[in-house]
């Protein structure tokens, strides 16, 4: 392979335009393992439709037009050519700077060369190209990456998502999982909530099985939770923002008798957990 193609392994593929992968190539690593996130340079996606005619024949045409969002079709037909390829290499082109679920926040785009078990040579861009799920582009390719058209920017969820799927792969190929945490971007915010929601998707499913388990639902929360009183979630988030549960009711009375903004700052606070904790309450009654 040329000089400027380095081996690679697929991660997770998402679509053309998000892939991530492990660099492979020695010539590449420095040390350690390398992680990446590319794309496909110049394609846009392309979805097919049916156009039924009654002066021209064939009466029934399959064409493709231009789409925003890549066609679920464009990543199960070429996904069973990446997983079964011999070798699969990556030839960058373009780096955009701005989004990545990685720190560097590198995005690489860039031709994606793979090698079958008989020993065939494909381009992906051309192969998308040849199924009708893509066009080449690079004009129109350059102007929608400049004003975030290409929906490359995930959303907290989505990024969650793929970061499990990450995860799989290091537990796969038994990599560290501490090295994929330490090169992703996930704020330490989302992941505290995230584990405050799982908590109360736990109480709720202990009530759906057993609705009268104290012990159980006191598994649930964390072990400090029931030396505080009164014993509410809206009680104890507040407390353990606090660590001062006798002075909370206090300050309680107090604010509502001076109507002390700080105390309406702290009820915004668990609005996020009322639909959760008002479906715990129903079971449990």
């Amino acid at each position: 392979m040329p000089y400027d193609r380095y081996k690679i392994e697929i991660m997770h593929y998402l679509n053309p335009h998000l892939i991530w992968v492990e660099v492979c190539d020695p010539s590449v690593l420095k040390e350690g393992f390398l992680f990446e996130q590319i794309g496909i340079y110049g394609i846009l996606p392309m979805e097919k439709t049916m156009e039924f005619s009654l002066t021209e024949y064939p009466f029934l045409n399959m064409k493709s037009q231009k789409c925003d969002e890549w066609l679920l079709a464009a990543s199960l037909d070429v996904k069973e050519l990446l997983d079964t390829a011999a070798e699969v290499w990556f030839s960058p082109k373009f780096i955009d700077r701005r989004f990545s679920i990685f720190k560097n926040s590198i995005h690489k785009y860039g031709e994606i060369i793979i090698q079958t078990q008989t020993g065939e040579l494909i381009e992906f861009s051309k192969q998308l190209i040849k199924l009708g799920y893509a066009e080449m582009n690079v004009c129109e390719f350059h102007e929608k990456l400049s004003c975030d058209k290409l929906n490359t920017k995930l959303s907290t969820f989505q990024t969650r998502a793929v970061v499990k799927e990450l995860e799989k792969y290091c537990i796969r190929k038994d990599r560290s999982e501490n090295l994929l945490k330490e090169s992703l971007t996930v704020s330490n915010l989302n992941i505290h909530n995230n584990e405050i929601i799982q908590k109360l998707h736990k109480i709720i499913q202990i009530l759906k099985n057993k609705p009268k388990d104290d012990k159980n639902i006191e598994k649930a929360f964390p072990d400090d939770y029931f030396k505080t009183k009164p014993k509410s979630v809206k009680n104890y988030l507040v407390n353990k923002r606090t660590n001062k549960t006798d002075s909370y009711c206090k300050e309680k009375t107090r604010s509502k008798e001076n109507n002390n903004s700080s105390n309406r700052h702290q009820e915004k606070n668990i609005d996020t957990f009322k639909t959760l904790m008002s479906q715990a309450r129903t079971l449990q009654i």
